[in-house]
């Protein structure tokens, strides 16, 4: 199983396999509801994830994580 990294503080810290689940769905613009009923988890449980995402990659919005991740190349 491969991690991908995202940039907190100057160091890499790993996104999850299932943080990179979440970030590959939000950048087919599913809401979080469907992004929760695609991965049989729990909406609550994809807002956390989401949060997570966005604290690895320094940002502070979906749309931002989303740039972000396409320019380290996490997702295409």
């Amino acid at each position: 199983m491969s991690h991908h990294f995202g940039l907190i503080n100057g160091h890499y810290e790993p996104l999850t396999a299932r943080e990179t689940e979440v970030l590959n769905l939000m950048a087919q613009r599913l809401p979080s509801r469907q992004i929760a009923a695609r991965l049989g988890i729990s909406y609550a449980t994809v807002r956390s994830h989401i949060r997570s995402v966005g604290g690895k990659l320094g940002a502070h919005s979906k749309d931002e994580a989303i740039v972000k991740a396409r320019q380290l190349a996490l997702i295409s």
